[in-house]
């Protein structure tokens, strides 16, 4: 019994080693392309089973999928400043990415081409993801273990991005402020709207966001001379 078991963790292993060091692999359609890749001298830490991991990905149906529309983003945890968490090897996630991710090095960025039966095969996902479907993942690994500090969806580009904001420097943040940052950083459209992102800060509703109500980052307190 101890050596089926020991031989089960030998084919296990083996299954995640083949994407070390790599900078690109294809197996029967499935690709890991490496976009980042870190410093051998500089990772810490790999992705190994058992580990619990910390992906950012977007999600998409891929260019060459034969069912769904190509290039249709179906999720992104950067929409939510929130990685997916997950065990390396309980099959909690599609095969595609746990295999796509092992090995990678914190930092480090993948693009999957993931096809059926790596993904979600012939039965699709709900109405999102089609059965057929080659869907497209661009990952990074955020940390192994450690669960991240929540990121700023918008408010997060710098150490200090409220003194960014803060033209007149008088400690207080408003609309007009506020709306030439965003302009400044991001593509505004429909998914952005100003004034929401505004009131979201804005805790007390009195048109000013104050040092102390402004959740990106903002330095420390003496940066401010508050």
């Amino acid at each position: 019994m101890i050596i089926i078991l020991l031989f089960i963790n030998l084919i296990v292993s083996l299954t995640f080693i083949w994407a070390s060091d790599i900078e690109s692999a294809d197996l029967n359609g499935f690709k890991i392309i490496v976009t980042k890749a870190i410093d051998p001298e500089k990772c810490k830490s790999r992705a190994n089973p058992g580990d619990v991991l910390y992906v950012h990905y977007t999600g998409s149906i891929d260019e060459s999928s034969q069912t769904g529309v190509k290039g249709k983003v179906f999720d992104s945890s950067l929409r939510r400043s929130d990685p997916l968490d997950f065990k390396l090897g309980a099959g909690s996630v599609i095969k595609g990415l746990e295999e796509g991710i092992a090995n990678a090095c914190v930092g480090e960025k993948r693009t999957l081409i993931i096809p059926p039966e790596y993904g979600y095969g012939s039965n699709g996902a709900g109405k999102i993801i089609p059965g057929g479907a080659t869907l497209r993942f661009d990952v990074e690994l955020v940390s192994i273990n450690i669960r991240p500090k929540r990121r700023h969806l918008y408010f997060s580009g710098s150490d200090n991005v409220f003194k960014e904001i803060d033209l007149d420097n008088d400690k207080l943040l408003v609309l007009p402020e506020v709306a030439e940052y965003l302009a400044k950083h991001f593509k505004i459209g429909p998914h952005i709207s100003v004034p929401k992102i505004f009131s979201a800060e804005d805790e007390n509703n009195d048109g000013v966001i104050t040092f102390d109500e402004f959740k990106g980052t903002k330095g420390v307190v003496e940066e401010q001379d508050l």
